[in-house]
């Protein structure tokens, strides 16, 4: 079966910036899980936007340049349009850092499928489904009922909307710590040190899957950017230290002088 993948760009961070644009590993949120999506072998990816500033589109140009098609779309019907008829479509909540593993997991499942996490305090952020559940951030969810959806959808939340009727269509619930990890819901850069630290630690493994060829190359060139800019910082501490030196000795030798 077809599967495609609707990513949110559209809700803001708590400083009044859009959460598909925080900073991750030198890339954006949004590049992430695009790159998420095509690991899974999504294809289109949609992404459901308000506006598209010059970063989101410097983003969408990245992506292309590496061979991810990405299709930003305002309208719900355009966004309908770009998946076929009886294909299932990865759903990817504005926000969501998700283990890369989590969104394959979904994107293999044989029939539609929510991931959740508890509703505890730890979760309080992602969105309630039940008395003992919360949304993980991700589903799969039948193409159809995108189409019904915008049909009826209003004023209310693309993606809220969809999730719901896919859980009273009877979609499974699958814990996602079981199905690859949890993901982090990300309302600030700061939320996000963790899982860029993370990152970074994984592509030093050696890796032959769709992680590694999607997800972990811009993580690399991170990682070693990183890299060399502590190197030039040492070498430039190093010169300022050697020149301390000169110069102490420098002043010594005129004080012996002096006191001559």
């Amino acid at each position: 079966m077809a599967v495609g993948a609707l990513i949110g760009a559209y809700q803001e961070d708590d400083r009044g910036g859009l959460r598909a644009l925080l900073p991750l590993a030198g890339r954006t949120l949004l590049e992430y899980q695009a790159r998420c999506a095509a690991a899974a072998a999504a294809a289109p990816i949609v992404v459901v936007v308000e506006r598209v500033p010059q970063a989101m589109q410097d983003a969408f140009e990245r992506l292309r340049s590496d061979g991810i098609g990405v299709f930003p779309v305002s309208d719900v019907t355009e966004a309908v349009s770009r998946f076929e008829a009886g294909s299932s479509i990865l759903l990817i909540g504005d926000g969501i850092a998700p283990p890369a593993q989590l969104v394959i997991a979904l994107g293999e499942e044989p029939e539609s499928a929510v991931a959740i996490v508890p509703d505890d305090e730890q979760h309080e952020m992602f969105e309630r489904i039940d008395a003992g559940s919360r949304w993980a951030g991700v589903a799969l969810v039948d193409a159809h009922l995108l189409g019904s959806t915008a049909a009826m959808l209003g004023d209310w939340d693309l993606q809220s909307t969809l999730l719901r009727r896919s859980i009273q269509e009877g979609a499974r619930r699958l814990p996602a710590v079981e199905q690859g990890g949890e993901p982090l819901l990300a309302g600030s850069g700061d939320e996000l040190a963790d899982f860029q630290r993370d990152l970074v630690q994984s592509s030093r493994g050696k890796r032959d899957d769709a992680a590694s060829r999607y997800i972990l190359p811009p993580i690399e060139d991170f990682a070693t950017e990183r890299l060399m800019q502590n190197i030039s910082r040492l070498e430039g501490a190093v010169e300022a230290k050697d020149k301390d030196i000169a110069r102490l000795r420098g002043l010594l030798a005129a004080r012996e002088v002096a006191s001559q």
